[in-house]
C-alpha cells in the first residue's frame, strides 16, 4: 500500500524505506543511514555533508537520493553517542518527574534500548491535566532509536502509582499515524 502521507516535519514519517534505519557495522567503524525525517528542517539542496560530519565528529557522511544521511563514525564515537544521548533522555525524565508543570507523574522508567517506557502518575491529577508527556517521551526517543540499529519503536506505559493499575498505553511512531 502506498503511504497516505510523509513525514509531518515533526519527524512523523508513515512507512517507507527512507524511514527504516539501517546499521552497517564493519571491523572499526559504524554506518547508519539516519531517516530523511530527521532533516526535515534542512533544505537538503544546500546541506553540507563534510561540514555536517567535522560538526558531528563523523568519519564522513553523504546524502542518499530519498533524502536520508548515510553517517560512518568510529564505534568508540558510536558508543559515546549512545550514552550521552542516554543519559540526557534520563536527565529528560527526571525534568518531568521534578517538573512544576508535571507533578502528577511521579516516576519514569525504562529498558535498555528505550522500546518499553513506564510512566508512573498520580491518576487523579494525571487524568484532570492536559498532558502531552509521551508525545515529547516519543519524539526524544526516536532520536534516541535513530543512532542504533533497531526500528523506531516505543510503548509508553501511564500506570497508577498508588495501585499499580494500567491508565493508559501509547505507541510510536503508531499515534502519529492514527
Amino acid at each position: 500500500a502506498a503511504p497516505a502521507a510523509g513525514g509531518d516535519g515533526n519527524g512523523a514519517t508513515t512507512e517507507s524505506t527512507s524511514a527504516k534505519i539501517e546499521t552497517d557495522e564493519k571491523l572499526l567503524s559504524v554506518d547508519i543511514t539516519l531517516p530523511a525525517s530527521l532533516f526535515a528542517d534542512e533544505d537538503m539542496t544546500k546541506f553540507d555533508a563534510d561540514a555536517y560530519a567535522s560538526e558531528n565528529g563523523f568519519k564522513s557522511a553523504k546524502v542518499n537520493e530519498d533524502g536520508s544521511v548515510t553517517v560512518t563514525m568510529t564505534k568508540a564515537k558510536h558508543e559515546e553517542m549512545l550514552k550521552e544521548m542516554a543519559d540526557s533522555l534520563d536527565s529528560n525524565f527526571n525534568e518531568f518527574v521534578n517538573g512544576e508543570n508535571t507533578p502528577y507523574i511521579k516516576e519514569i522508567t525504562h529498558n535498555e534500548n528505550f522500546t518499553a517506557v513506564t510512566m508512573k502518575v498520580d491518576k487523579a491529577a494525571y487524568e484532570n491535566a492536559f498532558d502531552f508527556t509521551p508525545l515529547a517521551i516519543g519524539m526524544s526517543v526516536s532520536m534516541y532509536q535513530a543512532f542504533t540499529e533497531i526500528e523506531y519503536y516505543v510503548e509508553i506505559s501511564i500506570v497508577d502509582a498508588a495501585t499499580g493499575e494500567a491508565i493508559n498505553s501509547i505507541t510510536y511512531p503508531d499515534a502519529m499515524n492514527g
